[in-house]
């Protein structure tokens, strides 16, 4: 009888590893208990693409080996709509032709995995209305900000934007070759 039930529950273990390991899952971190708001920003903006910024590391591999760099959806401001700044601290007001960057593929506590989702359907022109929070966490004694989108929502406007270029070849050979000196 013993050995059926490890058996049994080695098998589930094993399932629950298989499914963990070949469907993606966004599960994204709460908030911490200590997260002070420091600024809200809610905004029309038109999405422009996806880029992958360079690396600002400085090991070895980097900037274009070394995994650091993350994809990147870019939105321009149309108009801002609602801005809250409860503390002496925190983001300004975004003003029209300002650019915003959200990481498409990170784990940002206090983001609904559900935005994840929306930016992956997004096209190039898409007009959003948007809402970014600042929090500063402390985390073991580690303070940090982290900037949430709290609210993501997809507007019947379209525009017409010209394409982003990539900012980081993935491919070294792209890469140019300095000068001999």
């Amino acid at each position: 009888m013993m050995t059926r039930i490890v058996k049994l529950m080695t098998r589930a273990s094993l399932m629950g590893l298989a499914a963990a390991l070949f469907v993606p899952t966004v599960n994204a971190a709460p908030l911490p208990e200590k997260a002070d708001l420091l600024a809200t920003n809610t905004v029309v903006a038109v999405y422009r693409g996806k880029v992958k910024p360079p690396c600002r590391f400085l090991t070895s591999e980097c900037p274009d080996r070394c995994g650091h760099s993350r994809e990147q959806a870019v939105f321009t401001v149309k108009a801002s709509e609602a801005y809250s700044h409860p503390g002496k601290y925190g983001d300004d007001r975004l003003t029209p032709g300002a650019q915003w960057m959200v990481g498409t593929k990170d784990d940002i506590p206090g983001q609904d995995p559900a935005v994840l989702t929306q930016l992956a359907g997004l096209q190039p022109g898409d007009t959003v209305r948007m809402t970014i929070s600042h929090y500063y966490v402390t985390v073991n004694n580690a303070s940090y900000p982290v900037r949430p989108v709290t609210s993501l929502t997809v507007l019947p406007e379209k525009e017409q934007v010209e394409p982003l270029k990539p900012q980081c070849p993935d491919d070294r050979a792209a890469m140019p070759v300095p000068a001999a000196l």
